[in-house]
């Protein structure tokens, strides 16, 4: 059946009959509600996938987010504690106490908070704690570093059981 057009833009069937287009389309409309109503269970399923996606990947990036920070509050307390053992250590002739306020100094400015202090002859001992910087919702999270520092050449250096007699950070860090 050929397809011609007439006056006015109808189509019409090649033997002008009105069978043509409109009957087409007459069965096209009603193949489409059929197949809409079999399929009515589907829609909108894409669009849950695509948010339950969404949050997926913004649930992994606030992770990452506090392992980083976590991470940054480890490297932060070690460096903290390292620095405040050496600055205890290279003043500890002039006693204990004066050592280990130069400590807590040093690990305030470093954005640490000194916890214990003790120095043992020439040999110092720093416990120090950092906080995570993180998601409100977790709480408050700490890190702890220990350091030691001293001479080279000291010989019997003490074990770090307990910093020993010496300032404890309640004191210091205010």
């Amino acid at each position: 059946m050929g397809v011609c057009r007439g006056m006015g833009g109808r189509s019409r069937g090649a033997a002008g009959n009105g069978v043509g287009i409109g009957a087409l389309t007459r069965r096209t409309i009603e193949s489409a509600r059929w197949s809409r109503k079999r399929d009515s269970g589907d829609r909108g399923s894409g669009t849950v996938w695509t948010v339950a996606l969404i949050g997926a990947v913004w649930a992994v990036a606030a992770m990452a987010m506090v392992v980083g920070g976590a991470r940054a509050a480890r490297h932060r307390a070690y460096a903290a504690a390292d620095l405040a053992a050496l600055a205890a250590a290279a003043h500890a002739a002039e006693g204990s106490e004066r050592a280990c306020l130069l400590a807590a100094r040093v690990a305030r400015d470093s954005q640490a908070r000194l916890h214990e202090c003790g120095v043992h002859g020439s040999v110092a001992d720093v416990i120090v704690t950092s906080q995570v910087r993180s998601l409100p919702r977790l709480g408050r999270l700490t890190v702890t570093a220990r350091a030691r520092a001293g001479p080279v050449d000291g010989g019997g250096v003490p074990e770090p059981d307990s910093p020993g007699k010496g300032v404890t950070g309640g004191d210091l860090a205010r």
